[in-house]
């Protein structure tokens, strides 16, 4: 007899358990809410916005109809395509996903003309049609909601109604007490007995208990499984259940099959057939859903050779031309797989296991599924059976994931399932280049590091502006990460700078050799090419040596110089030439630092590569392609004119006459920071500064925020100059066709500047230089003589001018007093 109460006891208990654990799944489920005595259709408002529930995106808020066409419910999901003519709507099995169906118009209800968002549903209202009319979009409201975010397990809503509904308290509390008192003397009375009579009926009721746990939480597994998350959204990649049934992992079902008539083979295999093409076009959907148009455009640039390597001209053209979404259905399928693998890595995560490998048993998510769409095909590419199970479930949980996509096939052909099919095949596209530290490894960089692995000596070489201090930055990084100090110079070097004691490792970089502008250090060229001639290290330690030149200075020096060292070509490395890779992955850095962050809006974050390439087509190589795509990511304007990328010291100069012209207080703060290079933001400014429209300290705080195009922060942010060197010539430019502004250069910007940039009349390269006339000669002397500059000027350009000659000859000390 108490065996039997025993067992009526357990039976309860299993039960009660069963509706606790079902009202826990419930009670813990989030980002769903329930529409009360409102419409999708009226929150869908804009004045109706802070009623909504909160998302963390946007696009990831939906208000759906459910599939019993009576209930509208409020959720946070990651949005899919509709096809035209149909409906999204709210699939409330489990935790709920969206789903489409086919779209009823009714009179002034309106259906979607075209394919659209999941999140845009509301735009048609034929989809909010309840069972017996839709009445409730014209029903007066009298609602007021509280936003809750996407997170929260509780619901704050209240309702002025008269249609609210309120169940019996008293009774409802009634009851509960009842059904508690009865569960704890049952659970008293098991207690007793099983400790009494060793019935081990408490492991029992726990083993069936966590039975039923992983029924109702299948997702428990999955998360455990880190690597195996879906596209960003767990709930999306949730294992879906049929007649209480786990899917089995292939390796442990059974190969014992009961013989069939061949007539019901060819019938499943056909089905096989038929059920595998549309997994296949679920590749198709996902690559969609997950990569846009212009993601795929740069992935051609960037895995072109590895894609070239793999794939066949005929697979490749349909990427290649691809300009529109209609375009995916041309790609070849085991095309979209690799680039679903290789391309899609931030919201297609691989499998737990990894790619090429089958996927654990609960391993669930998308990066899974797909790979196991692949090792289904194979198989039956193969002739070996596949479980039609297992092919229903990933049927199922993606039809989950992006809508049912059956009643777009076509139907397959009687005798097509019977040809030869092609395999779909996993490859690892390897990118052109890489980003490392916000550093784009062009070929040229990777080639310094390569020689400095075997030479002590390298040379950078390269227009301005083709990225020479960025490979400097690097090979600085590169060699303080194995433990090398480092010393930067800048235009100069000497033998001293070449002294390595015992037991060090020293890196001698040094940017911009003889001129950052032009050529200048003129006295100490001589002094500077016997310490290059004789570049061996002084000391018993290690010493790599790097230096940067810009080929115009290189040219000029070239010209009057005679230095073995700038002939040897082994030391040199070239980076002007740029491979698309490099440009795009250039481009893309730049410009998430540029104008358009501060914009969201703005049309260049949707200026693709190809449009890009089609403007640089036009650079004549006087400047770098990265300077050119840096000047684009902050002047949008500049871009949008071919004449100005041809002649971009032209469109500089006309942009900084136009500052004059009418924002002179950022046009002086400018001039005010070239002349003295770097400016601290703590310090003052110095009074002869004034003369800049009263230019002070509080003008320089106030205007920097408007000039970030032109100028960058270092030292913490305290400390600003400018962002490249080519923007301080446009600006020495237009400042010395002004008389005023050219008196205040010769008299305040820093000497080596004035040094590198002024050039006779004579002078045959002007580009980017400015030709001083003999009327300015004599503000030139002055600076001069003010601070003993004249030894500076020895076999300046200038000085080939008999009228300057004598003047400076004149400021120069006696030889007595040089020899002392």
């Amino acid at each position: 007899m108490s065996c039997k109460i025993v067992k009526i006891t357990m039976g309860m208990l299993s039960y009660l358990m069963l509706m606790m654990l079902v009202h826990h799944s419930v009670a813990m489920e989030s980002g769903k809410r329930l529409v009360v005595n409102t419409t999708c259709l009226e929150l869908a408002k804009p004045s109706n916005k802070q009623l909504r529930l909160s998302c963390n995106d946007p696009k990831r808020y939906h208000c759906l109809l459910d599939e019993s066409y009576t209930r509208e419910f409020e959720f946070c999901k990651q949005w899919m395509w509709i096809v035209k003519g149909d409906c999204a709507y709210f699939n409330s099995f489990g935790d709920g996903n969206i789903d489409r169906r086919y779209c009823r118009e009714y009179t002034n209800l309106t259906c979607s003309p075209t394919e659209y968002p999941s999140y845009k549903n509301t735009n048609y209202s034929a989809c909010y049609a309840k069972k017996g009319g839709y009445r409730e979009e014209t029903r007066p409201q009298t609602t007021t909601r509280t936003p809750v975010n996407e997170n929260t397990t509780s619901e704050i809503i209240k309702v002025t109604s008269p249609s609210a509904e309120f169940g019996d308290s008293g009774i409802v509390l009634g009851v509960a007490i009842v059904v508690v008192l009865i569960v704890i003397a049952a659970l008293l009375a098991v207690y007793i007995l099983d400790k009494r009579h060793e019935w081990k009926l408490l492991d029992r009721l726990r083993a069936r208990v966590t039975d039923v746990w992983h029924l109702i939480h299948p997702e428990h597994n999955e998360n455990e499984n880190v690597e195996g998350a879906g596209i960003g959204d767990n709930e999306q990649d949730l294992p879906l259940l049929s007649n209480d049934t786990y899917l089995v992992p292939l390796s442990s079902r059974t190969t014992n099959k009961v013989p069939q008539c061949s007539e019901n083979t060819e019938k499943d295999q056909e089905d096989m057939f038929w059920k595998l093409n549309i997994l296949k076009q679920y590749l198709i959907v996902s690559l969609k859903q997950n990569c846009g148009v212009e993601e795929l455009k740069d992935a051609k640039v960037l895995y072109n050779a590895s894609l070239v390597q793999h794939f066949g001209e005929a697979l490749l053209k349909p990427l290649f031309q691809m300009n529109s979404l209609g375009d995916y259905h041309e790609l070849d399928y085991c095309l979209v797989y690799n680039l679903l693998r290789n391309v899609c890595t931030e919201r297609v995560k691989p499998p737990g296991k990894g790619w090429d490998c089958e996927p654990a048993v609960d391993d669930v998510s998308l990066g899974a599924d797909i790979e196991r769409i692949r090792l289904f095909w194979n198989k039956y590419c193969d002739e070996k059976e596949n479980d039609i199970h297992s092919c229903d479930m990933i049927l199922k949980r993606m039809k989950f994931r992006f809508g049912d996509i059956s009643g777009n096939d076509e139907g397959v052909n009687s005798d097509e399932w019977k040809m030869q099919k092609e395999k779909i095949t996993s490859v690892e596209l390897k990118p052109d280049c890489q980003v490392e530290d916000s550093i784009v490894l062009t070929k040229g960089i990777k080639d310094v590091v390569e020689r400095l692995e075997k030479e002590n000596f390298v040379i950078v070489k390269g227009v301005i502006g083709s990225g020479k201090s960025t490979c400097l930055n690097y090979i600085d990084k590169y060699y303080k990460r194995k433990q090398w100090e480092v010393k930067r110079k800048e235009e100069s070097i000497r033998r001293v700078d070449f002294c390595v004691e015992e037991n060090q490792q020293v890196l001698l970089c040094c940017d911009n050799l003889f001129g950052a502008y032009n050529r200048g250090n003129f006295a100490g060229t001589p002094d500077i090419i016997e310490s290059l001639e004789n570049h061996d290290k002084k000391g018993d330690g290690e010493l790599k040596v790097v230096l940067a030149i810009h080929d115009h200075v290189f040219d000029e020096l070239e010209e009057c110089q005679t230095a073995k060292i700038l002939r040897n070509k082994s030391v040199i490395v070239d980076l002007n030439k740029m491979e698309a890779a490099e440009n795009l992955l250039i481009f893309k850095e730049q410009r998430k630092r540029g104008h358009c962050t501060r914009d969201r809006q703005c049309w260049f974050r949707k200026v693709d590569f190809e449009h890009l390439q089609t403007t640089l087509s036009v650079n004549t190589g006087l400047i770098g392609d990265p300077l050119l795509t840096l000047i684009y990511c902050n002047h949008h304007d500049i871009f949008t004119k071919k004449e100005d990328t041809r002649d971009i010291m032209k469109a500089l100069c006309s942009l900084f006459v136009d500052m004059l012209t009418k924002t002179p207080d950022l046009f002086h703060v400018l001039v005010y920071v070239m002349c003295i290079k770097n400016h601290d933001l703590n310090s003052d400014v110095p009074e002869w500064a004034a003369v800049l429209g009263d230019l002070s300290s509080e003008k320089v705080q106030r205007n920097i925020r408007h000039l970030d195009s032109f100028l960058e922060c270092h030292v913490g942010g305290r400390t600003i100059r400018m962002k490249h060197d080519l923007f301080n010539i446009a600006l020495f430019k237009v400042c010395s066709g002004y008389p005023d502004y050219l008196t205040f250069l010769l008299s305040h910007c820093h000497f080596e500047m004035i040094e590198e940039m002024l050039r006779p009349t004579s002078a045959t390269r002007s580009g980017f230089c400015v030709l001083l006339n003999e009327e300015r000669f004599k503000l030139l002397v002055s600076r001069l003589k003010a601070d003993n500059l004249s030894v500076r000027m020895n076999d300046h350009p200038l000085m080939s001018n008999l009228k300057l000659g004598k003047k400076v000859t004149k400021l120069l000390p006696s030889k007595s007093f040089l020899k002392k």
